[in-house]
């Protein structure tokens, strides 16, 4: 289920255009386009990415890589946790309703549904919000998709108007010249089309007045958004910040 909600950023649309697809798919067209606002715009020389329809399913496709595969979320393939599930851990055991504020192309949302979570995603750029919309569509597990509800909103907008137990934050990684590993295609492209997380440490400020239980994602080497850390669920190249505060809503 898709919501559409006010206060969405158009910062990246300039980037991206939609392909003449109205006519192959309208009913994806129409939809896509009241859920999520995304501006219509004609497939023009300044823009790098457009968004057209293949093989019955929402694609990006990069002008500037044209022998590149046009890249779509499938979210029937399961990711490889290897090991201890560290998000269900630093999400917490009496945990049932989750605020995934930046949602992305969905994959920690699936990944926390799959495991009976009830999963609100927030995601403010229009275009991955569009790509995750038709990604949930095709899901062939209707019970873990019935458990994902996507807004396309700016989480500042929405933290504390929806209970949750917990708030889940994943910012972007810093820039790939930073990181030491390769930096996973879905990871590029959602630098491309949002660019960077300037307000990460404002959100998250935001949701820890309105949460008791924040879980922030971070690259194993990265420094944690705030000082106070709780505690952490440390993997080989990521870990789980867990912020307990006094303050926000009781779970």
């Amino acid at each position: 289920m898709v919501v559409p909600a006010h206060g969405t950023s158009n910062a990246a649309l300039p980037l991206v255009s939609i392909a003449n697809f109205e006519a192959r798919a309208p009913d994806l067209f129409d939809r896509l386009r009241r859920d999520t606002s995304l501006a219509v715009a004609g497939a023009g020389p300044a823009t790098r990415f457009v968004l057209d329809y293949h093989a019955a399913r929402l694609c990006l496709v990069d002008r500037e890589a044209p022998r590149t595969r046009p890249f779509h979320v499938d979210l029937d393939r399961r990711a490889d946790v290897g090991g201890p599930d560290l998000l269900r851990r630093a999400i917490g055991r009496g945990a049932r309703r989750v605020i995934d504020a930046t949602a992305g192309f969905g994959t920690d949302a699936v990944h926390l549904a799959r495991r009976g979570l009830d999963v609100l995603a927030i995601e403010r750029c229009e275009a991955i919000a569009a790509l995750l919309a038709d990604g949930l569509s095709r899901m062939a597990d209707v019970s873990v998709r019935r458990r994902i509800e996507l807004v396309c909103a700016d989480a500042t907008n929405l933290l504390g108007s929806r209970d949750a137990d917990v708030a889940y934050l994943d910012p972007m990684y810093d820039s790939p010249q930073r990181l030491k590993s390769k930096p996973r295609r879905a990871m590029v492209l959602a630098r491309e089309l949002a660019g960077e997380d300037a307000d990460a440490a404002d959100l998250l400020a935001l949701a820890r007045q309105r949460y008791r239980r924040v879980v922030v994602k971070r690259a194993d080497k990265s420094p944690p958004l705030a000082g106070d850390v709780h505690h952490a669920h440390r993997g080989r190249t990521v870990r789980y910040d867990v912020y307990i505060d006094r303050g926000g809503i009781p779970a």
